[in-house]
């Protein structure tokens, strides 16, 4: 059947649009996929560069953080950033341990001194040579918690 003259546009505007349609959603996909991510959870959060990589690791950047309090070296900004970077590690204590095959019996020690340290931290008191004792404990805590942790992974 041949086509009549009254159709034979209708088909032509057809076909463009499906052209158009198709043009169209190509260099949408093409445009959508000219990024690549490493990951999706990388490019909605943010990880500072003091965020620890394992218990080991906290204990140690905990110990550089105090350290630099007690030195009495650092001028204002570094005082409060290493201050700032000290209670962030603290607080972050018990959420690596809590990452980790740790039962609650030994992570509730954790927790718990975390806590009492970030508390310190947060109020005024700046005698930090009588916090000795309480970040040692911590400091030991996460370094003891990874041996009587079954499948805790050191890197």
């Amino acid at each position: 059947m041949k086509p009549t003259r009254s159709s034979w546009p209708t088909r032509l505007v057809a076909s463009r649009a499906t052209q158009s349609y198709f043009a169209c959603l190509f260099f949408l996909l093409f445009l959508g996929c000219g990024q690549e991510q490493e990951s999706l959870h990388d490019a909605d959060h943010y990880v500072p560069p003091h965020w620890p990589a394992n218990l080991m690791d906290a204990a140690h950047k905990m110990d550089q953080r105090y350290q630099g309090l007690l030195d009495g070296e650092l001028d204002s900004e570094d005082l409060e950033r290493n201050r700032s970077e000290l209670r962030d590690l603290i607080a972050w204590a018990p959420e690596i341990a809590a990452d980790t095959d740790l039962t609650e019996s030994q992570w509730l020690p954790i927790y718990e001194l975390s806590e009492k340290l970030r508390k310190r931290l947060e109020g005024a008191d700046t005698n930090y040579a009588d916090w000795q004792s309480d970040i040692d404990q911590l400091r030991q805590l996460l370094t003891e918690a990874p041996v009587s942790a079954p499948g805790y992974s050191d890197s």
